[in-house]
């Protein structure tokens, strides 16, 4: 390292130069994001559970830190809280997550499906927290969004969201077609069996 003027003497011992040691320095970063976003793409692809969840949220939070990302990181993120957090009741602590997160995702560049779930997203911790108003308006931004690239997971995902809090309130409108996705699907299902009244349908779903 001595022969290639990678180590110099300095005041306490042998250092980095400082050109050598920025780029080691942001080398480093760059790693660090690359690691990012592998990890929010992993937690993305896996069945939801609390520790895919947690860092979700971690991810959430520090990318939400920001006043800008780059598109693959917000983009990431954004799908892997649909994985990790779309499935069960929404929690209204999400919404600290996901408010700065649709600003940013919006900035980076992301696709506009990406743009739309994060407004999803939002809608659904605005309702956990008891704003109507606001879920609402996220949940219409959602729905333009993917109306306009016609984004069958964004519409199927909303028109099931809507669906079961029809059901929630006591309300029996009408079931929306079934899902192509699998864990959409048994929501569906159980969705179409309470409507019809189906217990053993219901019992076999619960078990």
């Amino acid at each position: 390292l001595r022969e290639r003027s990678l180590l110099v003497g300095g005041e306490v011992g042998l250092a980095l130069p400082r050109p050598v040691a920025a780029l080691a320095a942001r080398e480093r970063a760059e790693d660090a994001e690359r690691g990012r976003v592998a990890l929010a793409e992993a937690l993305a692809a896996r069945p939801p559970c609390g520790w895919g969840r947690r860092e979700a949220h971690a991810l959430a939070r520090e990318v939400g830190e920001r006043s800008a990302a780059p598109a693959p990181l917000a983009g990431a993120v954004v799908r892997a809280l649909v994985a990790q957090a779309l499935v069960g009741p929404s929690s209204a602590a999400l919404e600290a997550l996901v408010e700065p997160l649709v600003e940013v995702t919006a900035r980076s560049g992301a696709s506009v499906e990406l743009v739309g779930w994060a407004h999803l997203l939002r809608s659904r911790a605005r309702a956990a927290r008891g704003d109507a108003a606001g879920a609402e308006t996220d949940r219409r931004a959602a729905t333009t969004l993917a109306a306009k690239g016609a984004h069958a997971a964004l519409l199927e995902e909303l028109a099931l969201g809507a669906a079961e809090e029809a059901a929630a309130r006591g309300e029996r409108g009408e079931v929306p077609p079934e899902p192509a996705d699998p864990a959409r699907r048994r929501r569906w299902r159980w969705l179409r069996a309470s409507a019809e009244e189906d217990a053993e349908t219901i019992e076999a779903l619960a078990g």
